[in-house]
C-alpha cells in the first residue's frame, strides 16, 4: 500500500494532538506519529472517490473505528470560542443563517494561513469542487432534462443570493477583498455543504478533521462511484494554502436553497435506519453502549463524534459510511459526483390529468426506481385509473394493495407506461449512444496527453470537419456508426461548449496546463453522466413494459384457451396445486 504524502503525514499528527484516533477507548496512539494506523489508512482509490480510508485490520459490523472529540470539530461554537471578533460581529448580524456564518468563519482562518490553529487541515481541502453550483449555463443545459436543468439554475441563482447577503459580515470582520469575492465564497460554501457531518447543536453542522475522509455508500448497498467521475480532485503542488486565493484559481461550490427549511438542510448527515442496529461489546464502543447505530453521530456522553463500520470490512478494503438516501441529482447539487447504478436514484412520472382529478396523489411517491421498475405508488396509481370508472370503488382495493386487477388492465398500464418513457426518452436531444461516446471523447481529453487532442478536436468543430479528415473518425469507431445528422448533434454540443464556454470563460488559458482545462471538462462529463443514468432508467422501464406486455400477452392466449376447453382449465388448475 502506498504511504500517505508528507503533507497528509503532518495532518494525522496535528489531528492526533487534538485527540482524534481510531483505537479503542483505552488504546492511545503515539501522537508523535498519527492518528491512523490501528484500525484505518488513508489510500487513494482513483475510480472509487479518490482519497479516502482503508481498513488497517480485518473490521467487524458496528465497530467503533474512529473517534474525534468535540475541541477537534470545527463547528460554530469553536468559532465562539477561538474567534472573538467574528463572534462579536454576529451579535451585530443575527439574520444570517448557521450556513452563512459558518462559510465566513472558514474564510476568516483560511486567511490567517499558517496562524490558524487549523492549518493543517484547511490544508488537507480539495481545490475544486464540482457541484451544481460551479456548473456554468451551458453546463447546466447538458443535463437536458427540463426539472434537472430547473434545480441546477436556482443553484446557480441561489448561492449568489447567499454571498451576497454575506458581504456585510465578511466587511465587518475585515476580510480583505481576495476572501470576500465570488469564487472564494464558493469554495469556502462547497466546503461546509459538502463535508459538514451533524451535529446537535447547530444547523450547519461541523467540519470533522479525518472523519471527512470516508467515501459514500448508497444506503443498503456499496456502490462505486462511476468510473472516472470526478468527486473531489484535489490541485496541491507547491503553492502555499493562501495562494490559492492569490493567484485566483477557479473555485467551485455546492448550494443550499435559501428558502429550504432547517431540517431540509443537506449536509454528511449519517444514515441512522434502525435496520442497521448492531450488537457490539462493551470494548469495541464509546462508554460501554449496547447497541450502535453502525455509521455514527456525536456522542455526548463521551464527547466524541464517533463512527462505526457500517458493515464487516476485510483488511485492505475501502471502509464505506452513508450520508444518507440521495438520488443522483442530488448527489450531484450538493457532493459533486454521481453513482454508476444509485439504487436510490428514481424519475417521476406525472399522470395525465384526467388521472390526477380522480384521486390525488402525491408526486414523490410516483416514480421509476432505478432498476426500471415502476414504485409501488405509481403502479397502484395507474391501476386503479386504467380501470373502468364505475367499478373503480369495487376493485381499488385490490390496486392498493399491489394486486393485479386483471391480464387486460395491467396490458393497459404496461402500454401507458411504455408510451410516456419513449415519449420522455425521444424528446431529449441526443441518445445513450451519442452521451457514451461524447464521455469517450472527454476522457480523451483528459489523458495526460488529452491537450493536444483537445486542440485538435476544437480545431475541427470550429472548421465543421465531421467525416474524412475529422479527428473523431480517426479516434472512435461509434463515430462511423453516425448517420450525418447525429454527428451534428454531437458536434454541435461540443461547438457550443467551446463557444458559450471555454470563450467566454477560460480567455487565455494555456491548454499546456492540463490541471487548468480539466475542472471545465469534468463538470461537463458529469452532466452528461447524469442525463445517461436518467436514459438508461427510461431505458430499462421499456425493456421492463416489453417484457411484462409479453408474458400479459401469453396469459391473456392461455386464458382464451382456458375458456375454451374447461377440462383442460381444471387440469392446469390441478397440476398446480
Amino acid at each position: 500500500m502506498a504511504s500517505s504524502p508528507p503533507d497528509t503525514q503532518e495532518f494525522l499528527r496535528w489531528a492526533a494532538t487534538l485527540g482524534v484516533s481510531d483505537a479503542p477507548l483505552g488504546v492511545s496512539h503515539d501522537k508523535l506519529q498519527s492518528c491512523l494506523g490501528y484500525s484505518l489508512f488513508v489510500s487513494d482509490f482513483q475510480d472509487a472517490g479518490g482519497r479516502g480510508l482503508v481498513a488497517a485490520r480485518d473490521l467487524q459490523k458496528g465497530e467503533l473505528i474512529l473517534r474525534i472529540p468535540k475541541s477537534a470539530l470545527m463547528s460554530r461554537e469553536s468559532l465562539m470560542k477561538d474567534n472573538g471578533e467574528l463572534a462579536k460581529a454576529l451579535e451585530r448580524h443575527p439574520n444570517l443563517s448557521s450556513i452563512q456564518v459558518l462559510v465566513v468563519y472558514l474564510l476568516t482562518e483560511v486567511e490567517k494561513g499558517k496562524d490558524s490553529l487549523w492549518y493543517p487541515y484547511l490544508l488537507q481541502l480539495p481545490r475544486n469542487y464540482y457541484t451544481l453550483a460551479s456548473f456554468t449555463d451551458f453546463q447546466a443545459q447538458a443535463l437536458q432534462v427540463e426539472d434537472a436543468v430547473k434545480v441546477a439554475q436556482r443553484v446557480i441563482v441561489g448561492v449568489h443570493q447567499e454571498w451576497e447577503e454575506s458581504q456585510v459580515l465578511m466587511h465587518a470582520v475585515g476580510l480583505k477583498r481576495r476572501f470576500t469575492n465570488f469564487k472564494s465564497w464558493l469554495w469556502a460554501f462547497a466546503t461546509v455543504s459538502s463535508r459538514t457531518l451533524h451535529v446537535p447543536w447547530d444547523d450547519a453542522g461541523c467540519l470533522c478533521p479525518v472523519g471527512d475522509l470516508f467515501n459514500y455508500a448508497a444506503p443498503g448497498i456499496n456502490m462505486e462511484v462511476v468510473e472516472d467521475t470526478v468527486a473531489e480532485k484535489e490541485v496541491r503542488g507547491s503553492m502555499c494554502f493562501q495562494d490559492f486565493f492569490y493567484q485566483g484559481k477557479h473555485c467551485s461550490s455546492t448550494f443550499v436553497p435559501v428558502h429550504c427549511e432547517k431540517e431540509y438542510i443537506l449536509k454528511r448527515n449519517l444514515s441512522l435506519n434502525q435496520d442497521r442496529i448492531k450488537e457490539v461489546s462493551d470494548s469495541s464502543g464509546c462508554n460501554g453502549l449496547n447497541k450502535r447505530l453502525t455509521d455514527g453521530g456525536f456522542e455526548a456522553e463521551v464527547g466524541a463524534y464517533c463512527l462505526y463500520a457500517r458493515e464487516r470490512y476485510m483488511q485492505g478494503e475501502q471502509v464505506l459510511l452513508c450520508y444518507g438516501q440521495y438520488t443522483n441529482l442530488e448527489l450531484l447539487e450538493h457532493y459533486g459526483f454521481i453513482l454508476n447504478d444509485n439504487p436510490n436514484d428514481k424519475i417521476y412520472i406525472d399522470l395525465d390529468d384526467d388521472m390526477s382529478t380522480v384521486k390525488q396523489w402525491e408526486r414523490n411517491h410516483l416514480y421509476l426506481q432505478w432498476d426500471g421498475k415502476p414504485s409501488f405508488s405509481l403502479l397502484a396509481a395507474l391501476r386503479y385509473h386504467t380501470a373502468p370508472p364505475n367499478l373503480r370503488k369495487a376493485i381499488g382495493h385490490l390496486a392498493f394493495s399491489g394486486l393485479q386487477i386483471s391480464v387486460e388492465n395491467d396490458t393497459i398500464v404496461n402500454k401507458w407506461l411504455l408510451e410516456r418513457c419513449e415519449n420522455l426518452i425521444t424528446k431529449l436531444p441526443t441518445t445513450i449512444e451519442e452521451d457514451e461516446l461524447l464521455q469517450e471523447i472527454i476522457n480523451r481529453c483528459l489523458d495526460a496527453d488529452g491537450n493536444q487532442f483537445l486542440l485538435e478536436l476544437l480545431q475541427d468543430v470550429e472548421m465543421g470537419k465531421r467525416d474524412d479528415n475529422c479527428i473523431l473518425l480517426d479516434t472512435f469507431p461509434k463515430w462511423s456508426r453516425l448517420c450525418s445528422k447525429r454527428r451534428n448533434i454531437v458536434t454541435s454540443e461540443i461547438r457550443t461548449f467551446y463557444k458559450l464556454h471555454w470563450l467566454q470563460t477560460h480567455k487565455g488559458m494555456d491548454l499546456s496546463h492540463k490541471s487548468e482545462a480539466s475542472p471545465a471538462l469534468d463538470r461537463w462529463k458529469l452532466a452528461i453522466q447524469w442525463r445517461l443514468r436518467y436514459k438508461t432508467i427510461l431505458h430499462r422501464c421499456i425493456l421492463h413494459c416489453n417484457d411484462q406486455l409479453e408474458h400479459l400477452c401469453t396469459a391473456a392466449d392461455s386464458g382464451k384457451q382456458d375458456q375454451a376447453n374447461p377440462t383442460k382449465r381444471c387440469g392446469k388448475l390441478r397440476s398446480r396445486r
